[in-house]
């Protein structure tokens, strides 16, 4: 994008941030399931910060309820060779008991550090067969069909995820991502800016869950 662009972008911007804040007044909001989880396991890490599986179950937790930013912080503390654990956790947990979703998401970032791409997708989709709105599988497949360049697939998820969702900060972020690589950059604004918009009050909310 060459300087013109750029600036007519961030004027762009900088219109639809003052047009869409009149409007825009909802925010993705968990269910009273969800905001017990994100306690209880924040209590367990609190109880034992350097306990690998206290850190990774925080870790899923914030991811399934859609604080990325959160989940992918607590993830960087957890050493690489952590996913065969979490792998062969899973593998048994599965075959106790093989319809719990949560199981499958935990897999899938098992399979994701170890950049078993294809694994980690199919994961996801196990975890969609048994929970079809679990928007954030949704996201996650975007995320890593973006990863490897296939932004139409990428498109495609996030979109699904936002038709019943649209009122999530992480989701617009990620719709905008994946419109600026594709060059489409006008479209990407909106994104952007409802991103701004609602990440400003979910970041309220999630402080008042801790």
């Amino acid at each position: 994008m060459n300087k013109g662009c750029l600036s007519r972008f961030f004027l762009i911007m900088g219109l639809c941030l003052l047009f869409f804040s009149s409007f825009l007044h909802a925010m993705y909001r968990l269910t009273p399931e969800m905001e017990q989880e994100i306690v209880y396991y924040q209590n367990r890490y609190d109880a034992q910060p350097t306990s690998n599986n206290a850190c990774f179950n925080l870790a899923m937790v914030y991811a399934y309820t859609g604080d990325i930013e959160a989940g992918f912080d607590k993830l960087k503390q957890l050493t690489s060779d952590y996913a065969d654990v979490v792998l062969d956790e899973c593998l048994v947990e599965i075959q106790k008991d093989p319809n719990q979703w949560r199981v499958y998401f935990r897999q899938a970032f098992g399979y994701y550090f170890k950049k078993d791409y294809e694994s980690t997708i199919q994961s996801f989709k196990q975890v969609l067969s048994l929970k079809p709105d679990q928007i954030w599988a949704m996201a996650f497949i975007a995320y890593v069909h973006g990863e490897q360049g296939e932004l139409s697939e990428a498109l495609d998820w996030t979109n699904k995820a936002l038709a019943l969702e649209p009122d999530s900060a992480a989701l617009h972020f990620l719709m905008g991502e994946v419109l600026r690589r594709k060059k489409r950059y006008f479209a990407s604004v909106s994104h952007f800016v409802k991103c701004a918009h609602f990440r400003s009050k979910e970041k309220k909310y999630r402080m008042e869950l801790k």
